[in-house]
């Protein structure tokens, strides 16, 4: 894609915070949302996430298929 100026980026995290996924998780799994999260690893929010995005695409010295992590290790 180099020729497009294209790049591929993957921003991800682990379960995010107020999303349906997290929901129905914890309807599924009462608890769940607990054990993912800790004091020193709180489960990222959407705005975390939007804001890793948006750094992600802005950031130019990210190479094309460079993966974002967000939230946990």
């Amino acid at each position: 894609m180099p020729a497009l100026n294209l790049r591929l980026l993957v921003v991800t995290g682990d379960l995010v915070e107020g999303t349906i996924t997290a929901k129905l998780l914890e309807r599924m799994d009462p608890g769940v949302r607990a054990l993912r999260t800790s004091a020193t690893h709180p489960l990222p929010s959407t705005r975390e996430m939007a804001g890793a995005i948006v750094a992600a695409a802005l950031d130019e010295r990210l190479p094309s298929g460079h993966t974002v992590v967000v939230g946990r290790p």
